[in-house]
C-alpha cells in the first residue's frame, strides 16, 4: 500500500536520493531541531482542529480541500522515528522522505533557522531571562532550548526599546506557530479562547504564567507511542509608540495588536513524560484519603474484636 499519493506535478524534477541525503545530514547536525519540528507536526495533525492547525500542510498529500490528512497520517506512523534524542535515521521509504524534507526545510523558523542552545548560553546572552527561570522553580527549566534567527533581527532593532514576553499555547498549534509567527486571530474563528483585555497576541510577563496556558497534547496513537511536549515562546516586543493594547490591562498580562512587533527569540521545550512523572495526582490523593476514611474505622474495630478474644 503506498504511503502518499504523489501527482506527476509533485515528483517532477524531485531526486528523492539527494532530499533523503540532505534530511540525513540535517538530522546528525541537528537532531533537537528535527525532532522538535517532527512532534509539532504530529501534535497539529493529531489535534482537533487540524483543519485549521496544520497550516501550512505539506503538498504532497493535497492542498486546501484535498488534503488527505489520513495518508499524512498512516506516513507518520509509519514513520521510524523512536522518540530519543538518535544522531542516525534509520531507512526510509519515499513518502517518508518527501514527508521529512518538507516538515524540515518548508516555510518560516524551519531547520535552517533554529539551532539548539544551553542554558549557559543563554545566561551569556540574557541572564535576566535565566533569572526568570531560575525564580520560577527547576520544575519551569526547559528540556531543550531552541534558539531563532531572528535573534539578528532582534540584535538590529535593539534600539527600539525592546522586552520579553511569554507567550504558552495548545500543542496543536505549535506547528503554525513555528511556520508563520504569532498572529492576531481576535474575532476569526481561529480564536480559541476569549478576549477579555482587548484584541490582539497575548503574552506574559512572568514564565509561569505562559506555562499555565499549555496543555498536554490529545491522545492519538502516535502520542502514545512517542513522547509530548509542551511549548512556550520567549518573544521580544518593540515598544513602539502605538498603545499595546485598547484597554487597561492587567500588570502580568500583554497585549499586541500588530504582529510585526512580536519576535520571537527562543523555544521552551518540555518533554510531556518528565512533566507528568513529576506531576502529583491530587484526585488519586484525594480518593485514597477517602477510602483510608472508611478502611480505618474498620481495622479499629478489627483490632478491638481480636482484643477482646484474647
Amino acid at each position: 500500500t503506498k504511503l502518499v499519493a504523489l501527482d506527476a506535478h509533485e515528483m517532477r524534477g524531485r531526486d528523492v536520493v539527494a532530499l533523503e541525503q540532505q534530511v540525513r545530514n540535517t538530522w546528525s547536525e541537528k537532531p533537537q531541531v528535527c525532532e522538535f519540528l517532527v512532534r509539532s507536526f504530529a501534535q497539529a495533525l493529531h489535534g482537533r482542529r487540524k483543519g485549521d492547525m496544520c497550516v501550512p500542510f505539506p503538498t504532497v498529500f493535497g492542498k486546501g480541500d484535498r488534503r488527505d490528512f489520513q495518508a499524512a497520517e498512516s506516513c507518520l506512523e509509519n514513520l521510524p522515528f523512536n522518540g530519543t534524542r538518535s544522531e542516525e535515521l534509520p531507512p526510509l521509504n519515499e513518502g517518508q522522505v518527501l514527508l521529512l524534507h518538507w516538515i524540515l526545510f518548508s516555510h518560516k523558523n524551519n531547520a535552517k533557522r533554529l539551532k539548539a542552545t544551553t542554558l549557559s548560553h543563554l545566561r551569556e546572552c540574557s541572564p535576566l531571562l535565566v533569572e526568570e527561570i531560575q525564580q520560577e522553580g527547576k520544575n519551569l527549566c526547559p528540556d531543550t532550548i531552541l534558539e531563532t534567527q531572528s535573534n539578528d533581527t532582534a540584535d538590529r532593532n535593539s534600539g527600539a526599546d525592546l522586552f520579553p514576553a511569554f507567550h504558552g499555547t495548545h500543542p496543536e498549534n505549535i506547528h503554525s506557530i513555528v511556520r508563520v509567527g504569532l498572529l492576531n486571530l481576535s474575532n476569526t474563528h481561529m480564536q480559541r479562547t476569549g478576549r477579555a483585555f482587548g484584541e490582539g497576541i497575548y503574552l506574559a510577563q512572568e514564565l509561569s504564567t505562559a506555562f499555565s496556558f499549555t496543555r498536554s497534547p490529545a491522545p492519538s496513537n502516535w502520542i502514545n507511542k512517542h513522547e509530548g511536549m509542551r511549548c512556550v515562546f520567549v518573544c521580544s516586543v518593540t515598544n513602539a509608540e502605538s498603545p499595546i493594547s485598547q484597554i487597561d490591562v492587567p500588570k502580568n498580562y500583554v497585549v499586541v495588536r500588530e504582529c510585526d512587533r512580536v519576535i520571537i527569540r527562543y523555544i521552551f521545550i518540555y518533554r510531556e513524560c518528565r512533566r507528568s512523572s513529576k506531576r502529583i495526582d491530587f484526585c488519586a490523593l484525594l480518593v485514597l484519603f477517602y477510602l483510608a476514611t472508611l478502611l480505618c474505622p474498620v481495622f479499629l474495630e478489627q483490632i478491638r474484636w481480636h482484643g477482646n478474644l484474647k
